[in-house]
């Protein structure tokens, strides 16, 4: 900067090279002075944001690969996760079916157990209805025979009877 003024100060140097800024005396020195502190500072917040632009690339790099990794152990994880509720799914239908197929087994045996339950209670009822009524014609047999035995020891006691006047007359 010893050289002169340098092509970023160019535009500071022309506002003092103006008749006006002969009336201060060192304003050019100042001017320059001053040029020379905002670029720097100016080339300072440049690297800056530079630097943090680089930075939230790297991290935004980052991140996408971390979410590009979780991604796919995600995947993995769901296919993980499918897998296991088809097993499951195929578990659970052929327990399902066991169980019907045994509720069917067990209706079946119920159904016979009781048809022959039925079958016995009607056999019985029909051997109980017969025997009553076995017992019922014997009953009316009896009493039809005693009746008719009545009669004809009656209608004996009554020609013995008849025969004994016969003879005594």
């Amino acid at each position: 900067m010893t050289e002169g003024p340098s092509r970023d100060t160019a535009s500071a140097l022309v506002v003092a090279e103006k008749p006006g800024a002969k009336i201060f005396p060192g304003i050019e020195e100042h001017l320059e002075k001053l040029a020379g502190f905002f670029l720097a500072q100016t080339r300072y917040l440049v690297e800056g944001h530079a630097m943090l632009q680089s930075q939230q690339e790297g991290q935004s790099n980052a991140q996408s690969a971390a979410l590009m990794a979780d991604q796919g152990s995600t995947e993995t994880c769901i296919k993980q996760l499918m897998d296991q509720q088809l097993a499951i799914a195929g578990q659970f239908q052929e327990e399902l079916m066991a169980t019907q197929s045994a509720i069917y087994e067990q209706l079946m045996a119920m159904q016979a157990q009781a048809g022959e339950q039925i079958k016995k209670s009607v056999t019985e009822k029909l051997f109980d209805a017969l025997r009553e009524m076995q017992s019922n014609r014997v009953n009316l047999l009896e009493t039809q025979l005693a009746a008719k035995m009545n009669d004809i020891f009656q209608i004996l006691t009554s020609r013995i009877q008849q025969l004994v006047e016969e003879q005594t007359a």
